[in-house]
């Protein structure tokens, strides 16, 4: 998205060369506190179209995790063994502890969100296996999921093509039907 600003009101920062090869795709990293002067750690991070990291994990014996605040662009966030969810600025993800996850921008948007450390005991990062381009693109492309948001201050659905074109003629009916009844009385329509 052209008038998407890279990297937002925080800024682009400085190409993510130190850990890129955890990263498929370009990602940026503003730092936007120092980790000698306090113990919360908080960087602006900003994915390219189609970036996203590995699947990984924050480990900690107590507390711990990470928050991601959305800040511009779109992306994506999925915990292992669930779906994938849509992000946009204003939302909020919190990552609890000793959760494999993966993070990254949609495959048309540049993406930025705040990364913020949350402080625990015996703290450590697990880097994983990369996100396969048949896991990025089966989400990319993905299943109606009725996930009614806000998007330039409207109501939208996504559908996830995926699991649709998977259903038989009688579930399709009905989730068109439950879009068309959603739009004709909400105004809600497809991204």
């Amino acid at each position: 998205m052209s008038d998407i600003k890279k990297g937002g009101d925080f800024g682009l920062g400085e190409e993510n060369t130190a850990f890129a090869k955890y990263f498929i795709g370009k990602s940026y990293l503003n730092p936007l506190t120092d980790p000698n002067k306090t113990s919360l750690f908080i960087a602006n991070v900003t994915f390219e179209p189609a970036c996203r990291n590995n699947w990984h994990i924050h480990h900690a014996k107590s507390g711990g995790g990470q928050i991601l605040i959305c800040v511009s662009g779109e992306g994506w966030y999925q915990e292992e063994g669930k779906d994938a969810v849509s992000l946009k600025p204003g939302m909020v993800i919190t990552i609890p502890a000793n959760v494999k996850h993966w993070h990254g921008s949609k495959k048309n948007s540049w993406f930025s969100h705040l990364a913020i450390e949350v402080p625990g005991e015996e703290t450590s990062n697990e880097w994983c296996e990369p996100v396969t381009d048949e896991e990025y693109e089966n989400i990319s492309n993905s299943v109606f999921s009725i996930n009614v948001g806000k998007s330039d201050g409207k109501p939208y659905l996504i559908r996830s093509w995926e699991k649709y074109n998977k259903m038989s003629a009688e579930e399709k009916a009905e989730v068109d039907k439950l879009r068309k009844e959603l739009y004709e009385k909400f105004g809600v329509d497809e991204e």
